[in-house]
């Protein structure tokens, strides 16, 4: 599901970001560091979003032509800002009224590994008044932008590619042109999914890996494990269990991800040194890993593959509660297509 980037949504979003840094009761600083922060900072906190809001909006409007949805653009007091779904107005046959439905709209990565809220902001989410007692009707859409022409990634910032569009200057000649940019929606879930199939990730606790098998040269590995002297141990599984180790030394294994069973027939090998432990999996046939966190993984006959349950980013470590789904197990979390999701909700909103 695509939408593509305009010159006018740019420009839109630039306008919201520069008369946001004006508006005289927003903080001059980082809700977060509390550091002072000027407009480049705010243009880096709401460019991208609020272009994704208007790709959704769009999108949305496809469905259902006869109706305006309309992203929130305006200036609200900070109370406003939290209690506001990101689509805030809906007119329809002439007549401007408050949506049906909450729709909060994430801009995410194609990395990310994880979707979900903070508990808190789903905590003042469940409040609103158009939830009520109806978790179904907070809908949460998960988005990306990208160039899907000649993607650079640093040439890619949007900021830079708005300044190359508005300014004949050699100083920004390098940015990439916005004929390229699509904005992508990847997930639409609903607040009583969340609430009933979210795992619960306090502060503290780590941001896991849900990429946990990685692909190798499968000839290498074979031929390690077959010569004299390797340092590679094969491992006897026990209920088909996949072992529970520490793929970071600094980190226990996470409780959270439970157990790995496989089914196939699989040699399974483990490598110990000083600084690592590692463990390597050859597929002698097609083989099934369920995982009741992240899914099912298929592996596949004459494939090495590392396995590797750990944090991942620098950082990994919560600093807020949250929850989170993780973007391997959405088609059993959400078995509708986004498709499906996205017109059935421009009809109900």
């Amino acid at each position: 599901m695509q939408y593509k980037v305009t010159k006018a949504d740019l420009e839109k979003s630039f306008k919201f970001s520069v008369d946001y840094h004006l508006y005289p009761s927003h903080p001059g600083s980082n809700r977060t560091t509390g550091q002072a922060r000027g407009l480049g900072g705010v243009l880096d906190s709401f460019l991208v979003g609020k272009v994704v809001e208007l790709a959704v909006s769009n999108i949305l409007k496809g469905y259902v032509p006869s109706k305006e949805f309309n992203p929130d653009f305006e200036m609200h007091s900070k109370k406003e800002q939290i209690d506001d779904p990101d689509i805030n107005k809906i007119t329809e046959s002439g007549v401007v009224r408050k949506p049906r439905v909450y729709i909060e709209i994430k801009n995410i990565g194609e990395a990310d590994r994880w979707l979900g809220l903070t508990a808190e902001q789903f905590r003042t989410i469940k409040l609103n008044p158009i939830v009520g007692d109806d978790l179904k009707k907070i809908v949460l859409i998960y988005a990306t932008i990208r160039n899907i022409t000649n993607p650079n990634k640093k040439a890619d910032d949007l900021l830079g590619v708005f300044l190359k569009d508005e300014i004949n200057s050699s100083l920004t000649r390098d940015f990439a042109g916005l004929d390229g940019f699509v904005v992508e929606i990847n997930a639409v879930i609903t607040g009583e999914e969340l609430d009933s199939k979210g795992i619960k990730f306090d502060k503290g606790k780590l941001m896991l890996e849900t990429d946990v098998f990685e692909e190798l040269n499968y000839a290498k590995y074979k031929r390690e494990v077959s010569k004299e002297g390797t340092v590679l141990k094969k491992m006897e599984l026990g209920d088909n269990k996949l072992p529970k180790y520490r793929f970071n030394n600094d980190y226990e294994y996470a409780p959270e991800y439970g157990d790995f069973l496989i089914d196939g027939e699989v040699n399974v090998y483990k490598k110990d040194n000083r600084k690592s432990t590692r463990v390597y999996l050859l597929c002698d046939t097609d083989c099934l890993v369920r995982n009741s966190l992240l899914g099912d993984f298929e592996l596949k006959k004459d494939r090495a593959y590392l396995f590797k349950p750990g944090p991942v980013g620098r950082n990994p470590v919560l600093n807020r509660n949250n929850v989170l789904i993780p973007r391997t197990n959405l088609v059993n979390i959400a078995s509708e297509s986004v498709e499906t999701r996205l017109k059935k909700l421009a009809e109900e909103i």
